[in-house]
């Protein structure tokens, strides 16, 4: 008897919380052009905004834009997938801020197909928390800042992705950060395309760079610690092209007893101010003897290299 009322009492509960209103996160919401913000944002039913489709969607779960438009920035405080599908732009332009915003320690982000555009905003995406972040075919340009900005102990996948044309950085991964940087672009970036950097203590940064291409940068691919002494980077570059970087092609430099490691194997540097620095007591610069190093204004620079074995 007992039982029996326990389980009247529970469905009781459950019929009074639907006859309120209240909502019920889903795995799956969905945005539209033609949408308007609302507790369900489902098919029949989607949201107009990125943020308002997260509050709806259960954490882990998946917002799907629908049509061609764009959907504003966002904060992002949960796990959750953005995705945009072929033939689908989904887009935000950012005026301030960054365009997305990720502070929230523990959560894994997943956005794909998106394209990000800075009308005076810093970021393309700033991740200060976090686990992991994966950003797969994703156009970032046009940001005051960096396209990519990770600042975090987190596990960073970069795949199929353009970031071009930011007024610093096109990704930089500093704060323990741990990245792979997949068949991807990096071009026209006014300070370094791609960086792992030491500038956070009692952290290693890195970052694998593979098929990819990092071109039109002041500096294409660059390891840098210059401080703290306990933080150091990696970086590591297979079979990429580095090309037209104005001052340097890939850069190995530290500083305040810092170390920076930078290895490079099967790649073509061509075309650069310089094609290649090592810089500083703790940098090392590693190849395997594999790389193409041509017609740069100078194929090597400041000094002698502590690890070449031979481009």
């Amino acid at each position: 008897m007992l039982r029996r009322t326990n389980a009247l009492t529970s469905i009781a509960l459950v019929i009074a919380t639907l006859g309120t209103g209240a909502a019920v996160a889903a795995q799956r919401t969905f945005v539209s052009t033609s949408g308007v913000d609302n507790v369900a944002c489902s098919v029949a039913a989607p949201c107009r905004s990125f943020g308002a489709a997260i509050t709806a969607t259960t954490s882990g779960g998946e917002v799907i834009v629908l049509d061609s438009g764009g959907y504003g920035v966002v904060t992002i405080t949960q796990s959750v997938s953005i995705i945009a599908p072929p033939g689908i732009y989904g887009g935000i332009s950012a005026s301030t801020g960054n365009a997305i915003t990720i502070a929230t320690g523990g959560i894994n982000v997943v956005l794909r197909g998106l394209s990000l555009n800075g009308i005076g905003a810093t970021h393309g995406v700033s991740m200060t928390n976090g686990n992991r972040l994966s950003i797969e075919g994703l156009t970032i340009a046009n940001f005051s800042g960096n396209g990519i900005f990770v600042d975090a102990a987190a596990d960073v996948r970069i795949v199929d992705t353009v970031v071009r044309d930011n007024g610093n950085y096109g990704v930089q991964l500093q704060g323990g950060a741990s990245g792979d940087l997949v068949s991807s672009k990096i071009f026209g970036n006014a300070f370094i395309g791609v960086a792992a950097e030491g500038a956070v203590a009692s952290t290693k940064s890195t970052v694998v760079v593979t098929d990819s291409t990092v071109s039109g940068n002041e500096f294409g691919i660059v390891a840098r610690s210059l401080g703290p002494a306990t933080g150091n980077t990696r970086v590591s570059v297979i079979r990429t092209t580095v090309a037209n970087n104005a001052t340097t092609g890939v850069v190995a430099v530290s500083g305040s007893g810092a170390s920076a490691v930078l290895t490079i194997s099967d790649s073509l540097v061509a075309s650069n101010g310089c094609g290649a620095i090592q810089s500083g007591a703790g940098s090392v610069f590693e190849t395997l003897g594999t790389n193409t190093l041509r017609q740069n204004g100078a194929d090597t620079c400041g000094g002698a290299f502590t690890t070449i074995l031979g481009f």
